[in-house]
């Protein structure tokens, strides 16, 4: 993986796309830069790790491609701002002006969110194969805005309101939930408390506006799932 030689010893990091990208930045002085190399179907390790520990900038090609390299890196890697080229251009061919004034205008990824979640409504969905006790719960829960909290047998361990489940799962303390299949949408504080509870399902009507899904949680909407 290419990277410049201060990405471990800086305190914030530039996720780019590719190596020539790095290069480009560290031509102009930007030793913190670490590229994607190509992988953007599945993000590295190391980029999601440091992540964790850094004030992290993805600094994107100003094409669609950075769109969906975006959305991508939105799901495990905790993401605090993104820049962008100027439109239809390449971060490795930016004078070192044009990289310092996209780094200047980088926004808090919160305000791109919206825009992600419309980029996901527009891409195909894939379905994905689920216990038949969980696809029936996901049929007899769709329009009654009730939520069910199962255990690793996929039984029931409480039947909830909706608008009490994040309540009702922070409090849990003698059965460990396994599942959660809700009739309600899917939100960062409900992924947030599924990690925090070691939840491996979330399984919802819809998603909102999400920043990242959580590692070892898996997220599916009703209309993405088959038994």
């Amino acid at each position: 993986m290419d990277a410049g030689p201060e990405i471990d010893m800086s305190d914030s990091i530039i996720i780019v796309e590719g190596r020539a990208d790095v290069l480009n930045l560290l031509r102009y002085g930007y030793r913190n830069a670490i590229s994607l190399g190509g992988a953007a179907e599945k993000v590295p390790k190391t980029i999601i790790e440091l992540s964790k520990t850094k004030e992290t900038t993805v600094f994107l090609d100003g094409d669609r491609g950075g769109d969906l390299i975006l959305k991508r890196l939105l799901e495990v890697a905790e993401i605090d701002f993104v820049a962008r080229a100027p439109q239809g251009k390449e971060v490795e061919e930016l004078t070192g002006k044009e990289i310092m004034k996209a780094l200047m205008s980088k926004v808090p990824v919160s305000e791109v969110v919206g825009h992600i979640q419309t980029l996901h409504e527009q891409i195909p969905k894939q379905r994905f194969p689920v216990p038949e006790k969980i696809f029936n719960y996901v049929k007899n829960l769709n329009g009654t805005l009730e939520a069910v909290i199962l255990d690793k047998d996929l039984n029931e361990i409480k039947r909830i309101p909706v608008k009490e489940m994040a309540e009702v799962l922070q409090d849990i303390k003698d059965k460990m939930p396994f599942a959660v299949v809700f009739d309600g949408v899917i939100s960062q504080r409900i992924l947030d408390i599924a990690m925090e509870k070691s939840i491996q399902y979330v399984i919802g009507n819809r998603l909102g506006n999400i920043v990242r899904k959580p590692s070892g949680v898996v997220v599916l909407t009703f209309d993405e799932i088959v038994s």
